[in-house]
């Protein structure tokens, strides 16, 4: 009897794979998710008050702009994303959800919701000399308090979170890996056709919107071009370049993405951008995505916070023009 027959096999545990374990265009999946579940929500909540209301046609413009119409709808769309994140992320990682996109408890987690409330008032103070529109889209969604109140609990309960998992937990480690490696670095394309087709859906298909996609998903063409011609091994774009520019290009689709509600006026994006760098930079000191979402909540609480005192308690929304 040999030495070997005496030992017991030892089962080999599975190596996890990298992070991230999924692909921009795993990512691109769960984005369009949320598109088909909005609309799918949408037709589900529109179908639902014909059949409350006796088969009358229900405003289509007046739900457009009704917070008490579309916040539940956006809520369909977000559990909807959120199935296929988890099917998607888990199958790709073999680890629970959270764990595989860094949802780990900071340790100076009173410093992160600091900085989400410093960054709010920097903000507020900055709007008081920046030329602001009037009368932007998401303005429309405050004239009475029912749905004041329902934007509040929205924007500071739902809101951020989800916005963290996409933007911070999911989109900014695929675009690093994407920007890493020089095979992946096409999956961007369908990251830019996957923003120009949602822009194209919120503006309602006007020609402008179309010619700006095609001029964005153009650009991104030759960035693409350039990137992966220049990519060599050793060279200074290999070493931290590319998870820089994760950061910027995930502040600027944060951004984007929020255009629709700001009638893409230049000075409310450049804030968002703003704080979309500083979202994602904390993500990336921190290495988790609480880290973000404490700031996030703290932001976002903030701004309503004042808004609610600025109001009276939404009991006077007139003020919110002034």
């Amino acid at each position: 009897m040999t030495s070997e027959t005496l030992l017991p096999e030892i089962p080999l545990e599975a190596t996890p794979p990298p992070h991230p374990a999924w692909s921009l265009l795993d990512v691109s999946v769960v984005a369009l998710s949320v598109i088909f579940g909005m609309l799918l929500s949408a037709f589900l909540a529109t179908l639902a008050l014909i059949l409350v209301k006796h088969g009358a046609k229900p405003d289509i413009k007046g739900l457009a702009a009704n917070a008490l119409f579309l916040i539940p709808v956006q809520l369909g769309s977000y559990l909807f994303a959120a199935m296929a994140a988890v099917t998607l992320v888990h199958g790709r990682s073999r680890i629970p959800f959270l764990r595989a996109i860094h949802w780990n408890r900071p340790a100076a987690d009173v410093g992160y919701a600091a900085t989400g409330f410093v960054a709010a008032l920097l903000v507020l103070v900055a709007q008081r000399y920046i030329d602001m529109p009037k009368d932007l889209p998401i303005e429309r969604y405050f004239h009475e308090p029912r749905s004041a109140w329902l934007m509040l609990g929205f924007g500071v309960f739902i809101a951020p979170f989800a916005e963290e998992v996409f933007f911070r937990g999911l989109l900014y480690p695929a675009l690093g890996r994407t920007f890493s490696r020089r095979r992946d670095l096409a999956g961007l394309a369908s990251v830019l056709l996957m923003v120009a087709a949602g822009r194209g859906i919120y503006v309602q298909l006007r020609w402008h919107a179309l010619s700006h996609a095609a001029m964005w998903i153009a650009g991104a063409a030759v960035l693409l071009l350039i990137a992966s011609a220049t990519m060599r091994e050793g060279m200074p774009w290999n070493r931290g370049f590319p998870q820089l520019l994760a950061v910027g290009s995930t502040a600027a689709l944060f951004a984007l993405v929020h255009q629709a509600q700001l009638a893409g006026a230049g000075a409310p994006l450049a804030i968002l951008f703003c704080v979309g760098l500083l979202l994602t930079l904390i993500r990336r000191q921190a290495d988790s995505v609480c880290a973000s979402w404490l700031a996030h909540f703290f932001y976002n609480g903030t701004l309503f916070g004042v808004m609610l005192l600025a109001t009276n308690g939404f009991r006077n929304l007139e003020e919110l023009a002034r």
